[in-house]
């Protein structure tokens, strides 16, 4: 018998591809089932292939460990990504289609702080376990449209998969497949007409000049949202160019507001604020204070949140009520 190792292609793909649309690599994509149990369903998926096909899986096979091993991976700088930012510096929108599980793994740190990345830096991040739909269904592509308010006739969209690109295609949206960097970025040159940029690629950033960005948004079939795959830049691993952005210093106590609530008379928290938007509530436990939080305030400020951290009573400059402890503690 032949032994399979880790993320053979051709295997993988026979697992996937007789799960069908029942299958759990599917159910995943959906959102019905989070990636623990995709992995577990799969490793029993794996062995009735292996059998099958008189192949033998390696002693102690687990999904789990490729998986663990993919989120190891050396973090890239992609080309791809860098173009991407750089049109979105030139005025065009740029959003990011997935497919893509919930991930409920021991690794799901890794898996959120990308997602919250992306949304950063994309005008949209569209995640198929999120809406109940996944690609190549149509659907998908409906709803991607509507969300960033584009005609299929303004949208590039680049994926890895050609499968995906043909009902975005007969949508009237323009395709790249991508197969390597070099000519994904060539035809992405070629559809947006941002030439001497890319031509310095990788170390773009030179704005585009005010009359070539008015010739470009003035072409008859205006391109103005790019629509990337995750996957086809990604490979698994996250680019250092978003998480050299990101690198937020601790918060100091003199550049942060301090604020008091009373609660009942006698009783005050203290509590300090950053950010605009939705509000976000952050408890201290024992025995510490809101600085505790002080890594977590600016980053959750900067992705667009009002942070409170408040002081718990009588901890920090918090009041404790009056009385026996046990009566408030």
């Amino acid at each position: 018998m032949v032994e399979i190792g880790y993320w053979a292609p051709k295997f993988f793909q026979d697992v996937f591809v007789q799960g069908g649309q029942d299958g759990p690599f599917s159910r995943a994509m959906l959102g019905q089932i989070g990636l623990t149990q995709l992995m577990a369903e799969l490793d029993e998926d794996c062995k009735k292939v292996a059998a099958a096909s008189g192949l033998s899986l390696p002693d102690k096979f687990s999904v789990a460990q490729g998986f663990e091993a993919m989120t190891n991976e050396e973090l890239l700088d992609s080309p791809l990504l860098r173009a991407a930012l750089t049109l979105q510096n030139n005025g065009f929108k740029i959003a990011v289609l997935t497919n893509i599980w919930i991930d409920d793994s021991p690794q799901r740190h890794r898996t959120a702080h990308i997602l919250c990345l992306l949304r950063k830096y994309f005008d949209a991040v569209i995640e198929s376990c999120r809406i109940g739909l996944q690609k190549p269904d149509p659907k998908i592509y409906e709803y991607t449209l509507e969300v960033l308010k584009a005609k299929p006739q303004e949208v590039i969209f680049l994926d890895d998969i050609g499968a995906n690109l043909k009902p975005a295609r007969e949508m009237g949206m323009a395709t790249i497949l991508v197969r390597d960097a070099d000519s994904a970025l060539k035809e992405l040159q070629d559809l947006t007409g941002i030439q001497d940029q890319f031509e310095s690629c990788p170390k773009w950033g030179a704005r585009m000049d005010k009359q070539s960005y008015i010739e470009t948004q003035e072409q008859e079939e205006e391109h103005y949202v790019i629509l990337y795959a995750m996957e086809a830049f990604f490979k698994n691993a996250f680019p250092s160019i978003l998480a050299k952005k990101t690198c937020h210093p601790p918060c100091d106590p003199e550049n942060v507001a301090h604020g008091y609530v009373t609660i009942k008379p006698g009783t005050q928290l203290h509590f300090v604020e950053l950010g605009n938007g939705p509000p976000v509530c952050l408890c201290h436990g024992f025995p510490e204070s809101w600085f505790s939080w002080r890594h977590q305030i600016p980053a959750l400020a900067d992705a667009g949140f009002r942070v409170l951290a408040l002081e718990m009573k009588g901890y920090g400059i918090s009041t404790a009520p009056p009385g026996d402890v046990t009566f408030w503690s």
